[in-house]
């Protein structure tokens, strides 16, 4: 509707404008007409040198009153927009622009007056015209020109902020909800036209088609923003949690977090994520490195110490992942919901059953039984103690079943059946 008007306003100023002009040249021929007669009748003077003279004057005459309409049309806007006047004050101006396309002033106050109409994006348009190299406009209108137009930013941003905010405490009305945020991302893409580079824009874009589910069109976003703002790890954290959670693409996920690690866009969010999908992917000996690196600066980093544990445990470094576990449980034992006395629990049983397999009789004698080695239930033992106040604290069947599986192997028949009868 707005762009149909003003295409409509333009139509009738440039048939305006053609008129206009058609009636001055009829004016200025039917003047010269006059005048050469007179110089040719009167002064006698030469007619080759009269037809120059005459044709030098009108072209002047002509461009004097082209150019004059211009800077008219620009003092009428100003003079409509002091008045209060924007309707006119557009009018006014963009017959200015149409006179001359390279006025930048003219387009400056024409930015102005769709500004005081709050016609945000044709404010946009006529102000970053205005700026563009080339243009005819003085410093001073140039400065405020380019600031104008980042109030306009301002004014879409917050707009399409707000719509996101309303969309997000929605909680009841699904179809208002969609539409605040389809309101919310329009804003935010005119924001984006106005300020191409601004990182701002393109997080509260991404969020807002991250909440419609548009989960694609978020992907596209936070790519164009990582060309935009290379630096900022955010943008890389949030692609490969898409990549990860919601396309279930863990190799894209790594691809991300693994160009902002060569980057040197090594935040904690970025270095734990990468550890965690370098984990889910088995490539351990990769997750080592880069878990090392986050422990070295953040060595009670809980979700760190029991990826580390739980990988030692995947390569058999048991009384390492041991180490890892008991780390956790010193500062706070119910992490993960006990996970860690769990796990330290199946190392200890693991490094038992090895030890029982090492200590196995090599050459057994015939009809002679071998004395039993009890050596291992050192072990089970550990594991046990480790595991008995996860189990009375979580009263996970899992914990009691696994309890009482251990105690059966070190012989303690009753404390077996107990725990056993707390799994069912």
């Amino acid at each position: 509707m707005v762009k149909a008007h003003f295409c409509k306003v333009g139509r009738k100023i440039r048939c305006a404008k053609l008129k206009k002009r058609a009636e001055f040249a009829i004016i200025a021929l039917l003047t010269s007409s006059l005048v050469l007669s007179i110089l040719i009748f009167h002064y006698q003077m030469p007619k080759k040198l009269t037809y120059l003279f005459l044709a030098i004057a009108l072209f002047g005459i002509l461009a004097a009153a082209d150019g004059g309409c211009g800077s008219a049309d620009v003092e009428g806007a100003k003079l409509y927009l002091r008045q209060g006047n924007a309707d006119d004050a557009i009018k006014a101006a963009l017959n200015a622009t149409l006179t001359d396309p390279a006025n930048g002033e003219a387009f400056y106050i024409l930015g102005k007056a769709y500004y005081v109409k709050q016609y945000n994006d044709s404010a946009a348009m006529a102000l970053k015209k205005a700026i563009a190299p080339g243009m005819k406009i003085s410093e001073n209108d140039k400065q405020d020109a380019a600031m104008l137009l980042a109030e306009v930013w301002r004014l879409e941003y917050n707009a399409g902020a707000s719509l996101f905010n309303q969309a997000y405490t929605e909680k009841s009305d699904e179809n208002l909800k969609r539409n605040l945020l389809n309101q919310a991302i329009a804003k935010l893409n005119s924001a984006i036209a106005i300020q191409p580079d601004s990182s701002a824009s393109y997080r509260a874009l991404a969020n807002s088609k991250v909440l419609l589910k548009d989960f694609t069109g978020a992907v596209e976003t936070l790519e164009r923003a990582i060309t935009v703002a290379p630096t900022d790890t955010g943008y890389y954290v949030q692609l490969a949690n898409i990549y990860a959670s919601e396309f279930k693409d863990t190799a894209k996920a790594l691809n991300t977090l693994e160009l902002a690690y060569n980057r040197n866009l090594r935040s904690p969010e970025v270095m734990r994520l990468l550890a965690t999908n370098y984990f889910l992917t088995k490539r351990y000996d990769a997750a080592e490195t880069v878990i090392q690196q986050v422990l070295t600066n953040e060595p009670e980093n809980l979700l760190m110490l029991y990826l580390y544990g739980t990988l030692l445990n995947e390569k058999k470094d048991y009384n390492g992942a041991i180490t890892q576990f008991k780390k956790v449980i010193a500062k706070n034992p119910s992490y993960l919901d006990y996970a860690c006395s769990y796990n330290a629990a199946v190392s200890y049983f693991k490094l038992a059953e090895a030890d029982e397999e090492a200590n196995k009789p090599k050459n057994k004698k015939r009809g002679k039984k071998a004395p039993e080695y009890t050596g291992h239930y050192k072990f089970y033992e550990q594991a046990i103690e480790i595991l008995k106040p996860a189990a009375e604290a979580s009263n996970s069947k899992d914990f009691w079943r696994f309890l009482g599986q251990l105690y059966a192997r070190v012989g303690k028949n009753a404390e077996a059946t107990e725990a056993l009868a707390k799994s069912k």
